[in-house]
């Protein structure tokens, strides 16, 4: 039992972990992401503040020593899986993504789980 809307990921690793004990062959097969450098320019232009109507939330990007961090209840450090799709190692599922609405300047952060976008935000 998980006392979290994320608990399947904790459930996950659990048996993941169980089955590399007991040598459950074909059970586990971790998805392996390759990080990437982004360049500064890049990053720049991912920093501000974007607000989400459902649910309510300010989410923060700043960059710190060359990286992105992410604020929201609590700061976090973005890994880049691409020039616009970042992870957190709270929810390694989820992808954070960040797009232009007008092709010119990036003014939307999402946060995807598959193809289903759980939270849509925009720079303000």
């Amino acid at each position: 039992m998980t006392n979290s809307d994320n608990g399947q990921s904790l459930i996950n690793e659990i048996i993941n972990s169980i089955s590399t004990i007991y040598g459950w062959k074909g059970f586990y097969d971790p998805e392996r992401k390759k990080l990437v450098e982004v360049p500064d320019t890049i990053l720049d232009k991912y920093v501000g503040e974007y607000y989400s109507d459902n649910p309510s939330l300010k989410i923060t990007i700043t960059k710190k020593n060359g990286e992105l961090e992410l604020t929201a209840r609590r700061p976090e450090r973005m890994y880049a899986t691409g020039y616009n799709s970042f992870f957190l190692l709270s929810s390694p599922s989820q992808n954070c993504v960040f797009s232009s609405s007008d092709n010119n300047t990036i003014d939307i952060f999402e946060v995807r789980q598959g193809e289903t976008v759980l939270i849509k935000a925009k720079k303000k």
